[in-house]
Order: C-alpha cells, then sequence, then structure tokens
C-alpha cells in the first residue's frame, strides 16, 4: 500500500476551513514533468483536483498560475480549466511548446496555452537554466499559495521543484505538497 500519511479529503477539509485559504487570489504550482508510475500520476491529478475546488469555494475569482510542462503544471493546468478556474501561463523561452516529447502533449500544451487568460511570455529565446529558473521564480513570487508536486529528493538543477520550495520558504508562502514518493498530502505555512 502506498502511504500511510493523512486521507486527502481530511487534509482539504481543514484547508477549506483554514482562514488563510479565503485569502488566495494566486494559486501556483511546481512539479514533476515525469512520475515513477501511472499511479502517481493519479495521485498528483486528484490532488490538484481536490485542491483547486477546495480553494476554489474558499476564494471565488482566484486564478491558477502554471508554466505548463509536462507532468504536475499540465495535471493542475487542467484541473484548474476543469473546474472554470482562470488559467495564467508562464512561458519560459520562446519556442516551449516545442520542448514537449509526444505530439499529444504538444496538443494539450497548446489547447491549455490558448484557455490561458493571461501569458507571461519571459525573454528567453531557448531553453536552459535561467529561463526555467525565471520561470519558477514567476509562479513562487506572484501566488499566494503553492502546490508542489514533489519527491523531496535534492535539485536536479536551476528552477526544480526543491528549488521552488526552496524559494516558496524563503518567501514566508504556504505551500501543500503532494509528496508524489508517499502518496501523502503536507501542509504547510497555513493555519489548518
Amino acid at each position: 500500500m502506498r502511504g500511510s500519511g493523512r486521507e486527502m479529503g481530511a487534509v482539504l477539509e481543514s484547508l477549506a476551513m483554514a482562514s488563510s485559504a479565503s485569502t488566495v487570489r494566486v494559486i501556483g504550482v511546481a512539479g514533476h514533468r515525469r512520475f515513477a508510475d501511472p499511479a502517481t500520476g493519479r495521485f498528483v491529478q486528484r490532488g490538484c483536483h481536490a485542491i483547486l475546488r477546495r480553494i476554489g469555494q474558499a476564494s471565488p475569482g482566484c486564478v491558477a498560475m502554471s508554466p505548463l510542462a509536462e507532468g504536475a503544471d499540465t495535471l493542475f493546468a487542467e484541473a484548474a480549466i476543469g473546474l472554470g478556474l482562470t488559467l495564467d501561463v508562464v512561458r519560459p523561452y520562446a519556442a516551449f511548446g516545442e520542448d514537449f516529447s509526444t505530439a499529444s502533449a504538444r496538443r494539450r500544451y497548446g489547447l491549455l496555452r490558448s484557455a490561458a487568460r493571461r501569458h507571461h511570455d519571459l525573454a528567453f529565446h531557448e531553453p536552459c537554466d535561467a529561463a526555467f529558473e525565471a520561470a519558477m521564480n514567476r509562479v513562487v513570487e506572484h501566488c499566494d499559495l503553492l502546490v508542489v508536486a514533489w519527491d523531496g529528493g535534492s535539485p536536479g538543477g536551476r528552477g526544480g521543484t526543491a528549488h521552488a520550495v526552496r524559494r516558496a520558504i524563503d518567501l514566508g508562502r504556504p505551500w501543500i505538497h503532494l509528496d508524489t514518493l508517499q502518496a501523502d498530502v503536507h501542509v504547510h505555512g497555513l493555519a489548518c
């Protein structure tokens, strides 16, 4: 059996009751592009949907912000659109849409980008650590709450999930950890 932490429903119920949940105007995402197995992807998908639904109920009009990378970012953005939330996207570099591994992933990216209300296109022209770090910083610095789909591992490069967590902590941003290793949910920095 995967995970032994608090049930997602209990965590989200306490999240809905948190007084600070009603002040969330922008909820951002950071997370892995690839998951260990399909069950982990389903866990992240369910978690993103449930968190966005709860925050959307507690704070009508909130905006979801995502860089739209494959994996967690895409699942988060799809959940936001499916729930009728406004989506803002951050594009790390001009040809980011070509970065996707399959035609299907590129189509998903194009559909989500078309559905977005606002595009934050960064000034980079090609993939590099600085572009990914700038995109991550844009999301973390402009959100009131960050959803993180992360295995808890060390940084793999600038602008990755571990750096997003460190940046959120440094800024005092509350964050919800969808622990992809244990299939647990942990809330940090919200009074629940």
